[in-house]
């Protein structure tokens, strides 16, 4: 592309708008030629389901006291108060507060 020299493409011609379409097409043949080795590989790999069973197993030694404590209710009521202990934990550092007070502050300011 040379800024200087003259092209015989005007804007009354039909390939002027035609080929920003270019642009998308290419791109896409590519990415669907790079995607159908991808489509080659079977759903699960053979040994995917004895791995999941293996991690399901150790996440329920490792978290006994949750799973087997009840129904949903219980895990509802758990997650809330963690969530709470948590917020807390966010909200009672020094840092949180002065950079909520100070947003604030920016957002109420009205000196106008």
């Amino acid at each position: 592309l040379n800024p200087g020299v003259s092209t015989p493409l005007q804007p009354t011609d039909p390939g002027w708008l035609g080929a920003w379409r270019l642009g998308f097409v290419f791109p896409a043949a590519v990415s669907t030629l790079l995607s159908i080795p991808f489509l080659m590989f079977p759903r699960l790999l053979p040994d995917s389901r004895l791995i999941k069973e293996a991690r399901m197993e150790e996440m329920a030694r490792t978290c006994k006291s949750y799973y087997v404590c009840g129904g949903g209710g219980h895990r509802l009521c758990h997650q809330l108060k963690s969530f709470l202990t948590h917020l807390w934990q966010v909200f009672s550092k020094s840092t949180t507060a002065w950079y909520s007070s100070e947003v604030a502050k920016e957002q109420y300011d009205t000196d106008d």
